[in-house]
């Protein structure tokens, strides 16, 4: 069946070749023509390749639209494409991508020796083609039968035999040489490995978070730790777990400004506002404002938060009034624990102080919800509705009134809901005591 698609392949190419050099162009008549423009069009060798190559361009577009219309191709199918494409090579010697989707149809047919072979002539063709360089030593390395000889062979590329090899394929060598090397037991030599793959390419990511993994327990220098993290990040600077884990390390060095950076990258990377950032890392960025610009700048934040959930809310009670619908009494819409935690122990910290410095722009309606306590009647009304909020926010996690996406984020916080429930009664008497 191969056979006979190819021959007939061949046949079509060949047939409309010959006619590039027998027939008059633009379907002129051979007696209409002048003599010598018809000599000339028959033995004008470049129209005959354009010709040719443009039918065999058109030939790979037909077998890659069969292979599309095919729901689940099988080897066979592959292989069919693989031969189609070395066919069409023939007419189109010297195009790197046409050899390109021959070596993806032997892949993808299983034909390991054949891919292997059009690798190498990839390779001759297009010196520079990394990624075929990578799959021509690798599948070299993986033809040793044991350890020891697939770490020599990829030594051997490491060394003066290697020395024209990109960077960048030479780290990834290097860091496959250094797995095997861990894996045979031979530590120092991993280590050695290691690090030379993460000089050789600085965003070979599997090496840099290997090497920032292994090291990072092993120093003791704040710096050096930071460095190994931000290896990761210069590899891959889209990489959003990298940028928190600087982050973490930046807040729990007391580097605030510098963590804000990352977690305003962090934040525009995924797209999000700070109000859709996890419980922790809202957090985080809150703690880091407040060291950074102040406790006026975080509760700005926490504000701006509060703003951006209570406009649907007040929005749908507006609604329901014109639909002369009761809307049932006040519930201002709250936080996660964290996020109200953080604002009340500002409040606190700041004393008589904290009246007048949260919560603008609240209704009146939700002033009214938050009734002053009988036994404090001096405490500022900023901090009775911060506590107010934190006591609601334990009590909503609880009752789970506010769906199983809150009540998780309150559970990864590691902690029983009761504890928390008692601390916070705790923490109202200390504030009591305060006011």
């Amino acid at each position: 069946m191969i056979g006979a698609v190819v021959m007939a392949a061949a046949s079509m190419i060949a047939v409309v070749t010959a006619a590039s050099g027998a027939a008059p162009l633009d379907g002129v008549a051979e007696d209409a023509a002048p003599a010598p423009l018809l000599r000339t069009i028959q033995n004008d060798q470049l129209t005959k390749t354009q010709v040719t190559r443009i039918t065999a361009r058109i030939f790979v577009r037909q077998m890659r639209d069969r292979l599309r219309h095919i729901p689940s191709p099988g080897p066979s199918d592959y292989r069919m494409a693989a031969h189609s494409f070395r066919l069409a090579r023939k007419f189109i010697p010297d195009d790197p991508e046409l050899l390109r989707k021959e070596i993806e149809a032997w892949s993808a047919a299983g034909a390991a020796q054949e891919a292997l072979e059009a690798t190498r002539r990839l390779i001759r063709l297009d010196p520079e083609d990394t990624v075929a360089q990578l799959r021509y030593i690798t599948a070299q390395i993986d033809e040793q039968q044991t350890v020891d000889e697939r770490l020599a062979t990829a030594e051997r590329f490491l060394g003066p035999a290697g020395r024209r090899l990109d960077p960048s394929v030479r780290s990834r060598i290097a860091f496959d040489a250094a797995l095997l090397a861990r894996e045979s037991g031979d530590e120092d030599r991993f280590q050695e490995l290691l690090q030379l793959s993460t000089s050789l390419d600085v965003t070979n990511k599997q090496a840099a978070t290997l090497f920032a993994t292994y090291y990072f327990d092993r120093v003791e220098s704040p710096r050096d730790r930071v460095d190994l993290l931000m290896n990761v990040v210069l590899a891959d600077p889209l990489d959003v777990s990298a940028l928190e884990n600087v982050a973490r390390e930046l807040v729990r060095l007391g580097a605030f400004t510098g963590a804000m950076r990352f977690y305003d990258r962090l934040s525009d990377i995924m797209g999000k506002t700070r109000d859709s950032l996890s419980t922790d890392q809202l957090t985080e960025y809150l703690i880091c404002t407040w060291n950074a610009h102040g406790y006026q700048d975080m509760l700005d934040v926490v504000s701006e938060l509060d703003r951006a959930r209570r406009a649907p809310y007040l929005r749908d009670r507006i609604a329901q009034r014109l639909d002369d619908i009761d809307p049932g009494p006040y519930l201002e819409p709250i936080h996660t624990l964290r996020t109200e935690e953080v604002r009340l122990c500002a409040l606190v910290g700041l004393g008589s102080d904290a009246e007048g410095v949260a919560f603008n722009g609240l209704p009146q309606e939700a002033y009214e919800s938050f009734a002053r306590p009988a036994d404090a009647p001096n405490l500022p009304l900023a901090t009775v509705i911060a506590l107010r909020r934190s006591l609601r926010s334990i009590e909503v996690a609880l009752m789970g009134i506010e769906g199983d996406a809150f009540r998780e984020q309150i559970k990864q916080a590691g902690e029983d809901f009761n504890k928390l429930y008692a601390e916070f009664r705790l923490h109202r008497v200390w504030v009591r005591l305060l006011a």
